[in-house]
């Protein structure tokens, strides 16, 4: 504190994290599959934020605060020590196998974001007003490399089926020149009516600093500079927010509750700029069927097929956005929120309240290849594989899936723009909330609820076009191998329920606590992703597939949204003990988790084959764990 009415915190923390074996760290990392020498190194460090705020209550209605914040994240991926750099690595492609060394692009990213604001609050009896601004910069610097001379081999059952090979080294550039935000917000009471309403602005710079690349093992030739790229994006949005709670019998005890709000896409600084980057946007890896004639395991050019991309490693953009997407007032991705409650008081200290929410997105988007036409592509259907856990025991006939012929087999000229080019893409969200909090006598509390929801999406604008492939609200595009029929392009899943309960009792001796946690929540999405080999569809096509007749097919035999994995359930319990000694306050407290040693699975092996469904994350185990903690 520098005056009573000059207040000032100042805030600094440093994080440091090293994984010699970096299990579940996204594609780099392990699982029941890869062997430990294919697995990442990972650590973080340094990471550190700075922040200082100031704020002055002027007068007894007048608030002024201001803060600025600068933080650091740098993270880096590496082989484990001792890889040969020179050792390829080996990916069995029906049971998702990893072995030999690490595949796929390590490297290292390091960002930095500055931000101040400011804001100025007026407030009376019935009526407070707010007004403020929040202006943000950051940078992202990323390097990528790879191991076994940028390839990594594929086998099929154990024989050689293909390459995938990278054109690195890459060093990767983006910059969020400007993302500011203006808002006002007023609330006004009347008599038994509170009203909130809000309005924001928003404008989000970011663009491509110059850069240069320069030859790598698949490369050898390559010296290209790139020029900066402006506007990409350069938004403008204004966005509303409006409420009202109203107390229904007037004695505080019921209240009615509802809101209208747009919310604004936020992307991180990688998110837009990554495709309009000349380098991110560099067909980085290919793959390359492969017919091992001579039976050495090493693969020779005369033994590979065509490139998968077949831009790989030049410096054409093979993605950009269309124009109309980045430049503009409202182009912006975003979604309305509609939400009404009730909260009732049922009993003096308990309170119950339930909620709906209703969410819809707006300006999404879909990547069209330019580069083909629905024409280009020739139809199949195969014969799923006969397996029990598959819908209906399997062996049904799966359609709606394309292969591009052969003339226009790697030719990639993909524009994003808005899907309501060509079609009705709907994604819409529905959710319940049931909630109670209890302060019961002695001191005892119990809290809970449960949260219904489903997720719904149609895409079905696109079943006669394979040019199309679509991106979900969150920007999870559509995987590889889903037909395009009616089952799948219309996402319709079960509602989905979790249940959370908490209770706490102080016991009457020793100034002692219990409490326990107990949590339901639903299983896993179980999907089923399959290899279907040339042989299995040319019966179909009447054709071998595009990339040769080694080639293969990826296909999902199962819809999403369809099957799940059994329910996740732990109960964690609590003992704890608060004393003081001199001037010191001591909490003492023993925590088991997982009560009942529970094992549900997390995640599994999505990947049809052997393997299929094998667990690769489970619940950990129970734990008990002893903590003190000091105040002073």
């Amino acid at each position: 504190m520098a005056t009573p009415k000059n207040k000032i915190g100042l805030y600094y923390e440093y994080q440091q994290n090293w994984e010699n074996y970096s299990y579940g760290q996204g594609s780099l990392g392990g699982g029941g599959t890869t062997s430990p020498e294919s697995i990442s190194k990972y650590y973080v460090e340094p990471n550190y934020w700075v922040q200082a705020h100031w704020s002055s209550p002027v007068t007894s209605r007048l608030l002024l605060e201001a803060g600025t914040t600068f933080a650091n994240n740098n993270w880096v991926m590496t082989p484990q020590a001792g890889n040969p750099k020179e050792l390829p690595a080996v990916r069995e492609l029906r049971t998702t196998t990893v072995w030999r060394n690490l595949p796929g692009t390590v490297g290292q990213n390091a960002t930095h974001q500055y931000n101040v604001s400011g804001s100025l609050s007026y407030v009376t009896g019935s009526h407070t007003f707010k007004t403020g601004a929040l202006l943000l910069r950051a940078t992202s610097h990323s390097t990528r490399d790879s191991t076994g001379n940028a390839t990594t081999l594929q086998l099929l059952d154990g024989v050689p089926s293909s390459v995938v090979v990278y054109a690195t080294p890459l060093e990767i550039d983006e910059k969020l020149g400007t993302q500011a935000g203006i808002y006002g917000q007023d609330q006004w009471k009347i008599k038994h009516l509170a009203l909130y309403l809000g309005l924001r602005f928003d404008y989000y710079n970011a663009s491509v600093p110059a850069q240069h690349l320069g030859p790598g093992p698949w490369v050898p030739n390559r010296d290209v500079t790139f020029a900066e790229v402006s506007n990409v994006p350069n938004w403008k949005d204004l966005s509303p927010r409006l409420g009202a709670v109203y107390d229904l019998f007037g004695n505080g005890k019921t209240a009615l509750k509802a809101s209208l709000s747009r919310y604004l896409f936020g992307p991180e600084i990688i998110t837009f700029t990554r495709l309009a980057n000349p380098v991110g946007a560099i067909a980085s890896n290919a793959t390359r069927t492969w017919t091992d004639s001579n039976g050495d395991f090493i693969p020779q050019l005369s033994e590979l097929g065509s490139l998968s991309a077949a831009t790989f490693g030049l410096p054409n953009i093979t993605t950009r956005y269309d124009p109309d997407v980045l430049n503009g007032f409202g182009k912006r991705s975003y979604n309305w929120e509609i939400s009404t409650s009730v909260q009732h008081e049922l009993f003096p200290r308990v309170a119950i309240s339930a909620a709906y929410f209703r969410r819809w997105w707006k300006n999404l988007l879909v990547t069209q290849n330019q580069g083909v036409t629905a024409a280009d592509f020739d139809t199949y259907c195969i014969t799923a594989p006969a397996d029990s856990r598959l819908p209906a025991g399997g062996g049904n006939q799966i359609c709606g899936l394309f292969d591009v012929k052969q003339a226009k087999f790697g030719v990639i000229q993909n524009v994003i723009t808005f899907a309501d080019n060509f079609g009705d893409q709907r994604e819409v969200y529905n959710g319940f909330d049931l909630n109670i909090t209890a302060r019961l006598p002695n001191g005892a509390l119990l809290s809970g609820g449960t949260n219904t929801e489903r997720m719904s999406r149609n895409t079905c604008y696109t079943l006669n076009d394979a040019s199309l492939v679509t991106a979900s609200a969150q920007g999870v595009t559509t995987p590889a191998g889903t037909p395009r029929s009616s089952a799948y392009c219309d996402t319709q899943p079960p509602f989905l329920t979790q249940v959370k309960l908490y209770g706490a009792y102080p016991l009457p001796w020793w100034k002692m606590q219990v409490s326990a946690t107990v949590q339901s929540t639903p299983g896993p999405e179980i999907l089923a992703t399959y290899t279907a080999r040339n042989a299995e569809i040319v019966p179909s096509l009447i054709r071998n597939l595009s990339s040769g007749p080694t080639g293969t097919a990826t296909v999902q035999l199962i819809p999403n949204g369809t099957l799940y994995g059994d329910r996740l359930t732990q109960l964690d319990f609590r003992v704890s003990k608060t004393f003081n000694l001199g001037r010191a306050r001591f909490q003492t407290a023993f925590d088991l988790y997982n009560l009942f040693n529970g094992n549900p699975v997390i995640a599994q092996n999505n990947t049809f084959g052997p393997a299929w469904q094998r667990p690769t994350v489970i619940q950990l185990g129970r734990l008990a764990k002893f903590g003190v903690q000091v105040n002073f």
